[in-house]
Formats: structure tokens, sequence, C-alpha cells
């Protein structure tokens, strides 16, 4: 007998685990899978770069942003204007973070 359930089943037995991490097998999967799924990015940034975002009790959102590059790199920040809760400076537009670096930006509004 047999039965079937909604969704998707992905098989990928025909690799061997190195294909999987030297071909970059893994992370194509995982993009293809968030892509049907509808999951975006939370900010626009390069490989390497952690972005979550947490919405406060009063409405403002919070974005946690880490970088685990050996290079500094850029993060798009949605519009508006920014406060560090690390080292109270104000940013809008893009923020450079340093490499292996965590910034946390509240917004004003």
């Amino acid at each position: 007998m047999q039965q079937s359930f909604p969704g998707k089943l992905l098989y990928g037995g025909d690799y061997t685990p190195e294909q999987w991490t030297e071909d970059g097998l893994i992370g194509k999967l995982i993009e293809e899978v968030c892509r049907e799924a509808g999951v975006e990015p939370v900010l626009a940034a390069s490989r390497g770069v952690e972005t979550t975002k947490r919405v406060r009790a009063d409405g403002r959102a919070v974005y946690f942003l880490l970088n685990h590059n050996e290079q500094p790199q850029q993060v798009t920040l949605p519009e508006g204007i920014f406060r560090s809760l690390l080292d109270d400076r104000v940013v809008q537009g893009a923020v450079e973070i340093e490499a292996r670096d965590v910034m946390v930006l509240h917004s004003s509004k």
C-alpha cells in the first residue's frame, strides 16, 4: 500500500560526504530549498555574514550582524536610521563589519 503526504522529498544519497562540502552542494541545496519555501535573507550581505532580526516589544527592529569572514564585509541596511547597541554610533544605508566582528543595531523609530 502506498500512502502519499503533502510536501517534497529531496534525496542526496548519490554523493559522498566529501562531494557535499568540496563541490559546495550543501550550500546549493540549502539555497534551493529556501528559494522554494519563500525564505529570504534578512539583509543583503556577503557569504559568511550572519544576519538576524528581532522585534522589540515597542515594535522597533533589532539586527544582529556577525561577520565570520577573515576580511571586513559590507551589509546594506533597510531604510532608516540605526543606533549601535555596542558603541552607540548612528548609522544608515550600509555598514562595514570588521573581520570576525559583531554589530547589534536597533532602529530609531
